[in-house]
């Protein structure tokens, strides 16, 4: 079993389609304990925008549960420096390139991954159907990659997980 956990609902952006917009935040369980799932997703609004937050929560998922698999989605693909710090805590990232403006951060972000050697991580890139990352394809190594991403409606939690907020 996996844990969605929703550290914070602020966003640096402003989705029609954003699956947040389909559930009652407030109404959501919430959480602080970590123990018995397999992998806790840290999600929001955007993590990025609370990244001593979300170094919080990593210590205290470690702490509690050694084992589990952490792995934070994010749209937020400027300032990739900042990201490493986290990055290097976590298990893996989910990147969602929402605007054609996403994919020159994402470039910057790749090669600082690469420079760094965190091949392996797992590196997921989410591209949006209106996102051309083609020039670059031919560089991108090591992450997998899902295109022609469209938003859904009522954003379906997968059968293997739980949605909870901190």
């Amino acid at each position: 079993m996996n844990l969605r956990l929703l550290i914070a609902e602020k966003c640096n952006r402003t989705c029609e389609g954003c699956c947040n917009n389909d559930f009652d935040l407030k109404n959501l369980p919430t959480t602080n304990n970590y123990k018995g799932y397999d992998k806790i997703i840290i999600t929001g609004g955007e993590p990025r925008l609370y990244p001593e937050l979300v170094k919080q929560v990593i210590f205290e998922v470690r702490e509690q549960n050694p084992t589990a698999k952490i792995i934070m989605y994010t749209a937020k693909s400027k300032r990739a420096s900042d990201l490493m710090d986290i990055l290097e805590l976590l298990d893996g990232i989910t990147l969602t390139l929402h605007e054609q403006y996403d994919v020159f951060p994402f470039v910057n972000l790749y090669n600082l991954i690469n420079h760094r050697q965190l091949g392996y991580k797992i590196l997921r890139l989410n591209v949006f159907s209106n996102v051309d990352i083609s020039p670059h394809l031919w560089k991108i190594k090591n992450w997998k990659i899902k295109s022609n991403i469209e938003w859904m409606k009522n954003c379906p939690v997968p059968t293997n997980e739980v949605l909870m907020r901190l």
